[in-house]
């Protein structure tokens, strides 16, 4: 059950719906405001995070509204389509800063967690179906602490959240005084063409495969890489890069947006979403073709810096390769997981 009161202070709880997006949007601000983070969401992108009809945000979502009709607190609980091996619950939520220390937060982690496992039991009868013969997937329960933010991380440990995987937000500036963007040479064999949309499914089979080792990873369905990535209402197709071969398979990736205005940035940042190449392309400077090629774009489309989000564990070097380009790090957040 999720509180009605915290303190003295009374609460009424919502599923989130369109006409709360405005009042969620300001609670967001707010915590990243207190906590730091990323991009920012525009109230655009979070109507788009309701649409989808297997995120039925009447089940799966609660929003804390006090008696002035601001929100105080919100719980958004997923388990995107696509999950096979590992079912994936992503916990999203947060309490207005001013309201900490009453017992909030942890009441609605524990209502995202029983919504995480309820979701997780509908996955795996799926998956499993009438055979007893398939082996039950593995499903674990992801939330994050931004900046690494000590009373997150408190909580969810005591409802027994282990912190697994360190990331990081890296900008780079593009203004005048950073001098030239580098420009290295595209490695024979490929060529790097704007992104377009007969494309699509060969990047994506290329995101796959090089992501296929990667910490937690599932393959991306199609429906769902259309959903949240190249057909986001952030995606610039022309800003996003893709390097083709002679034969026409593609052997690497980047793709970027241009996320809403967020408090503290200088100006408009350019953002990549995904870059990767793929295995037996790896090793020749295809990944730093492909990121000096988003800067120049960045740069030539008016933004003032470069974003993107690390796994600072990552096994291709990758965090190496942004620092050379002259990416720094500029946030922190730290994942912590539940099985389920």
């Amino acid at each position: 059950m999720l509180p009605e009161r915290a303190g003295r202070r009374r609460l009424t709880w919502h599923p989130l719906t369109p006409d709360l997006v405005p009042a969620w949007w300001e609670l967001l601000g707010a915590l990243r405001a207190a906590d730091g983070g990323g991009r920012a969401f525009t109230a655009a992108e979070l109507h788009d995070e309701l649409r989808p009809a297997w995120a039925r945000p009447e089940a799966n979502s609660r929003i804390a509204m006090d008696d002035d009709g601001a929100a105080r607190a919100f719980g958004l609980t997923q388990v995107r389509p696509g999950d096979h091996d590992l079912v994936r619950a992503w916990l999203w939520g947060g309490v207005h800063p001013d309201w900490c220390a009453l017992g909030l937060g942890r009441s609605l982690l524990r209502w995202q967690l029983d919504r995480a496992r309820a979701l997780v039991a509908e996955r795996r009868a799926e998956l499993t179906g009438a055979s007893s013969a398939r082996v039950v997937p593995r499903a674990m329960a992801f939330t994050v602490a931004e900046n690494e933010s000590p009373g997150v991380q408190r909580l969810a440990r005591r409802l027994g959240f282990e912190a697994s995987r360190y990331f990081a937000g890296m900008r780079r500036d593009l203004g005048a005084a950073t001098g030239p963007l580098p420009r290295p040479p595209v490695p024979a064999g490929v060529r790097l063409v704007p992104w377009r949309l007969d494309l699509d499914e060969l990047v994506l089979a290329a995101h796959n495969e090089a992501f296929a080792e990667h910490w937690m990873f599932q393959p991306w369905p199609l429906a769902s890489w259309r959903h949240w990535q190249t057909g986001h209402r952030t995606f610039r197709p022309a800003w996003s890069l893709v390097a083709v071969t002679g034969d026409g398979e593609v052997a690497g990736y980047v793709l970027n947006s241009e996320p809403g205005p967020a408090e503290g940035d200088p100006g408009p940042v350019g953002w990549t979403d995904k870059i990767g190449v793929r295995p037996a392309w790896r090793g020749r400077g295809l990944g730093r073709a492909l990121l000096a090629g988003a800067l120049s774009a960045f740069q030539a489309a008016g933004m003032v810096a470069a974003g993107l989000d690390v796994d600072v564990d990552n096994t291709t070097s990758a965090v190496r390769l942004y620092e050379e380009l002259g990416y720094v790090v500029h946030d922190r957040a730290v994942q912590l997981t539940l099985a389920v």
